[in-house]
C-alpha cells in the first residue's frame, strides 16, 4: 500500500479493516506507527499478508496523530470526488464525513495493490 505524504509533523499508523454496513468493522492488520519526513509517496509493506475475499469491501485507513489544524499529512488529488474515496473521520465526534463537506472536491492519494493467488 502507499499514500502521498503531503506534509510532515504527524505520526501515522496504516490499517486495514473489513467493511460492514458501509463502515470499518474488524481490524485485519495494523502497521507500525511512524513519522514520515518530506513530501512524496510512502510505500508500506503489509506483513503478514492479509487474505481478502473476492467481491468484499475493505477499508484502508491511516490514523494520524499529533496533527495540528495547519498540518495536512496526506495528499489529495484534483477530483472529481469518487464514491467513498474522500472519507474523513475527525476526532470531533461527527463520525465519517466527506472531504466535500469541507469544500474539497478531491480524493485521498492512497494506493493499494491486491494480488490474486490460488492457495
Amino acid at each position: 500500500m502507499a499514500y502521498y505524504n503531503y506534509e510532515s509533523g504527524s505520526k501515522i499508523t496504516p490499517k486495514i479493516y473489513q467493511s460492514e454496513a458501509g463502515k470499518p468493522s474488524d481490524l485485519l492488520w495494523a502497521g507500525n506507527e511512524y513519522e514520515p519526513e518530506g513530501a512524496g509517496w510512502i510505500e508500506i509493506a503489509v506483513n503478514p499478508k492479509v487474505n481478502v475475499e473476492r467481491r468484499e469491501l475493505y477499508w484502508i485507513l491511516f490514523d494520524v496523530e499529533d496533527q495540528t489544524e495547519e498540518t495536512y499529512p496526506i495528499g489529495i488529488d484534483n477530483g472529481p470526488p469518487e464514491n467513498n474515496a474522500d472519507k474523513i473521520n475527525l476526532t470531533d465526534g461527527d463520525g465519517w464525513e466527506r472531504l466535500q463537506d469541507y469544500n474539497y472536491d478531491s480524493n485521498w492519494l492512497i494506493e493499494v495493490q491486491v494480488e490474486y493467488t490460488t492457495d
